[in-house]
């Protein structure tokens, strides 16, 4: 909510019924009621611009279809700087929690939509696994208090190397709390600030449209993963001729298929930690050889021989394969998968110097790409030889309903006690 300007965002309606266009139109309340142009829109949001600084409009969206007209209406009300609106709040906006030291998070929120009058926050922080599920034995919950126009707090006191969930709600003493906002992070373990650049970025094109990404870890730090940013460039001006692509990445080799032979590439590589936003990053500009030039330089290993990959186990597969024919012995290989549908890898890759690997922790039932290369020294690939794998999907998980437990009720029977029914059936003339 700005002085003079308000968005207006909206989500489509959960039925199943069509629908052409939204129509969003406003109205001040109060003061010259003027009414705001109503407008068709096909995106689930629009800005009014223009409005009455200190005012507060009405604003009134409804589904609308050339057949059958307009469906029912959402409304939602705002107030404009410096006037305050009169209801209970929304929960904070864009509320993000990052790490700010070893023990000391950063929390950071906007105003919660439509400008409501406030009379604080409160943020709630729990100790929690890595999947954000609060620990049973974890300590007592911590609470933070803010001021009305805060849209920041530090958090610390914080163990390091933990997770945790937070919490916040803005606070109104007349209308009552707001629904909750929430945020994950963890703290860096050792107290490691942000991950620095990976080191000694290389690129080698290996034909058909593919090249071998290599670096080093950072001096002094060890990301959670790395983030690979590729994009076509103009190799005179080095402007963008593509869309980025982004891949995340475990290791510190990745095999980058489907290029354009011929065609510049500017490759990113991104430290990244669960604890901070961000690190630094490594960048290279690459130009993949013409289809028709030979692409390995001297001395690189050629392609391996009868590649081949099966099942093994619930999402698991053995890959074998043989020594290259000729040419130099490999010290290595370099073994990844990637889902064939897009092309893009699983995110890890493996080094062996064995002629089969197991691997583990495969999607089942969607084609898998097996990715075999030969290694020297390190940094000198061979051509890739691909092999194509299906998992079957798991069996499906037959659930063993338990009859009811006996209900067993206790009766006096010729003075004494007998449970009843009995467990074993008897024939009693008195009792029948």
């Amino acid at each position: 909510m700005q002085c003079r300007w308000s968005p207006v965002v909206f989500l489509p309606p959960n039925d199943t019924a069509c629908f052409d266009t939204f129509a969003v139109q406003g109205k001040e309340l109060g003061g010259k009621g003027t009414a705001l142009r109503r407008r068709s829109v096909e995106a689930l949001s629009t800005i009014f611009s223009g409005l009455e600084k200190g005012a507060i409009y009405q604003f009134e969206v409804v589904a609308n279809s050339k057949t059958k007209g307009d469906g029912k209406a959402v409304l939602a009300r705002a107030a404009l700087p410096p006037s305050l609106l009169d209801a209970r709040p929304g929960p904070p906006e864009r509320f993000r929690a990052v790490a700010v030291g070893g023990t000391s998070v950063r929390v950071t929120w906007e105003l919660p939509a439509g400008n409501p009058r406030l009379d604080g926050y409160i943020i709630n922080v729990r100790e929690t696994n890595e999947t954000g599920w609060p620990l049973p034995n974890a300590p007592a919950p911590m609470a933070l208090r803010a001021g009305p126009k805060d849209t920041a707090a530090v958090v610390k006191g914080l163990a390091a190397g933990r997770f945790y969930a937070f919490i916040a709600q803005a606070v109104s003493k007349r209308y009552g709390d707001s629904d909750p906002a929430y945020a994950f992070r963890g703290t860096p373990a050792g107290g490691q600030g942000p991950p620095r650049a990976p080191r000694n970025l290389g690129a080698q094109a290996v034909g058909n449209g593919t090249v071998v990404l290599h670096w080093n870890m950072p001096e002094g730090s060890s990301p959670d993963l790395f983030m690979i940013n590729i994009t076509q460039v103009d190799p005179a001006s080095g402007r963008p001729l593509s869309a980025t692509n982004t891949i995340p990445y475990r290791n510190t080799t990745a095999v980058i298929g489907e290029l354009v032979d011929g065609a510049s590439y500017k490759f990113v590589v991104q430290s990244l930690s669960v604890a901070y936003d961000d690190g630094a990053s490594s960048s290279l500009t690459f130009m993949l050889p013409d289809a028709g030039r030979a692409v390995l330089p001297a001395g690189a290993p050629r392609a391996v021989q009868g590649l081949g990959a099966a099942p093994r186990g619930p999402g698991g597969a053995r890959v074998t394969w043989q020594p290259p024919a000729g040419g130099p012995r490999p010290d290595d290989y370099l073994v990844q998968v990637s889902d064939q549908g897009t092309g893009r890898p699983l995110g890890t890759s493996y080094v062996t110097s064995s002629s089969e690997f197991g691997l583990t922790r495969l999607p089942c039932g969607n084609p898998l790409e097996v990715i075999v290369q030969a290694i020297i020294g390190g940094l000198c690939f061979g051509p890739p030889q691909v092999t194509v794998l299906t998992l079957p999907p798991p069996p499906p998980v037959v659930v063993v309903v338990a009859p009811p437990p006996l209900i067993v009720n206790t009766y006096i029977i010729g003075g004494l006690p007998c449970a009843w029914p009995p467990v074993i059936p008897f024939f009693d003339p008195f009792v029948f």
